[in-house]
């Protein structure tokens, strides 16, 4: 009888790359498996078949009791890119998925049913995110002031931990946008081919605005390449010859901001390239995914996560918030902080640029 027949619930199952802390530092020692979550243990099997079997030996692979975990938290491995750390019984073990969600969800899972999670409850503080809203709507901006007649207001929403509350219609940029699903696609081209058969893109409009100052320009490009260096994208990584990467959610938010990156010192400056500077930085953080990514690349361990249903654009202010919240949880003070509706403003963006520069 195998051990998983003691405890035959999956929480979660899925393939995973194994690496043993501490042996060899390069793509040595790195081993697919596939990875069982039960509500006692965490089981490593050398195959999804070996997992499910019952009677093909008593010992199926590694397994880590829930209750010898000290720690899990997110790291970064060189090759390997962000990988989850786990110390149980004075061994510590790298885990590498195939995309940031998987991660994410591992993460979460595991943590919630290992003893971890008892000591996260009692320091968890009950954060009014209408108090963190409300102070923004006594900033006194002209800028926000000709686009919008009022602040965004959310309802009263008390809960434990980050969270995001009821979502407030945002000030569109261009044409309408289609509707995501709950999972991302997975590919670029499936992506874009699903958007071009549903809403014909609009014409962008001609700027309207005058061009952008020395400083607000200086500004901008460092939020640009801290963006850039801190979130490379997984299509500039080196990759072994049939070792795809998974398409990646910043990837596609980040690709217009890599591509105006690469035309500083060559396009000559003008209204138009400044109002299309402007208008690629607002549309790559404008519905909050990028910005809740930046916060857990800055992190050891994740503090936020992102709704990636935020790519429906009618739901961006739910992964601002989640942001907005997290900043002032790690201590960024309130007064430094931007207004939600301040990423959908082309004339904003200076605002949006000093809090990430302020990282």
């Amino acid at each position: 009888m195998a051990f998983h027949a003691l405890d035959p619930v999956a929480v979660r199952e899925g393939p995973v790359t194994v690496k043993k802390a501490g042996l060899l530092s390069s793509w040595r020692g790195w081993t697919q498996k596939w990875m069982v979550l039960r509500a006692t243990n965490l089981t490593i099997y050398p195959n999804q078949v070996r997992s499910e079997s019952s009677d093909i030996s008593p010992e199926p692979g590694l397994r880590i009791p829930l209750n010898s975990i000290t720690r899990l938290e997110r790291t970064h491995f060189s090759r390997q890119g962000h990988c989850l750390l786990l110390d149980a019984a004075g061994s510590q073990f790298l885990f590498a998925f195939l995309s940031d969600h998987d991660l994410y969800s591992w993460h979460d899972d595991v943590y919630s049913n290992s003893p971890l999670m008892l000591f996260r409850a009692g320091e968890s503080t009950e954060i009014d995110l209408e108090n963190i809203i409300s102070g923004y709507s006594s900033v006194d901006s002209p800028d926000l002031s000709s686009r919008t007649s009022s602040p965004p207001t959310l309802p009263r929403t008390k809960t434990p931990g980050i969270t995001g509350p009821s979502h407030s219609p945002p000030v569109a940029l261009s044409g309408p946008y289609t509707h995501s699903p709950a999972f991302p696609p997975q590919s670029p081209h499936d992506l874009e081919h699903s958007r071009g058969d549903t809403h014909p893109a609009e014409p962008v409009p001609a700027p309207s605005e005058p061009g952008l100052r020395t400083e607000e320009r200086e500004l901008i490009r460092q939020a640009v390449s801290l963006l850039c260096n801190l979130m490379e994208p997984r299509f500039l990584r080196k990759t072994e010859p049939g070792d795809e990467k998974p398409f990646d959610l910043v990837e596609l938010r980040l690709r217009s901001l890599y591509a105006a990156k690469q035309n500083w010192g060559t396009q000559e400056l003008s209204e138009d390239s400044d109002f299309e500077e402007k208008r690629s930085f607002s549309d790559a953080l404008r519905d909050g995914y990028v910005l809740c990514q930046l916060l857990n690349t800055l992190s050891t361990s994740p503090v936020v996560r992102p709704d990636i249903r935020g790519q429906d654009y009618t739901d961006s202010s739910l992964n601002i918030t989640k942001f907005l919240t997290a900043c002032l949880a790690v201590g960024l003070p309130q007064d430094d902080l931007f207004l939600p509706l301040a990423v959908f403003v082309l004339k904003a963006f200076t605002w949006v640029a000093r809090i990430l520069k302020a990282f």
